[in-house]
C-alpha cells in the first residue's frame, strides 16, 4: 500500500469478515474496497453485505470474497464531480471507487 491509498477503507482478497467489518466501520462511507495484493480493485464490501450473508449462514471468519460485490462500479481517477455524482443517483449508490488506468484502487 503507498502513501495516496494509506488512509483508503481497503482490505484484501484474503480478509475475512471480522477485520473487513473493523475497516468498514471506522470509515465514515460504510465500505471496504477489496483489492489483490497488486492493489487492483476486485470488489466492494458493505455493513449491508455482511448482514445480509449472515443471515444466509455465512460465519465472520468467512472470506470477504464470498460476501463482496464483484462487479462494483468505479470511475477512473480523474473523473469530474459531475461524473461521480451522474453514477451515484443513476445506482442509487453512495460511494464510488476511483481506480486508476491498471484498475488500482486510488480514492
Amino acid at each position: 500500500m503507498n502513501k495516496s491509498t494509506a488512509l483508503l477503507p481497503i482490505v484484501k482478497e484474503t480478509t475475512y469478515l471480522t477485520d473487513a467489518l473493523n475497516v468498514i466501520g471506522s470509515d465514515s462511507g460504510q465500505i471496504a474496497l477489496v483489492v489483490s495484493d497488486e492493489g487492483v480493485l476486485r470488489g466492494t464490501i458493505t455493513d449491508g453485505d455482511v448482514r445480509r450473508h449472515l443471515l444466509l449462514g455465512a460465519t465472520l471468519g468467512s472470506s470477504v470474497t464470498a460476501v463482496m460485490n464483484n462487479e462494483p462500479h468505479a470511475l477512473r481517477e480523474d473523473a469530474d464531480v459531475a461524473s461521480i455524482r451522474a453514477l451515484i443517483r443513476r445506482q442509487s449508490i453512495h460511494q464510488v471507487p476511483l481506480v486508476d488506468d491498471q484498475n488500482r484502487a486510488v480514492g
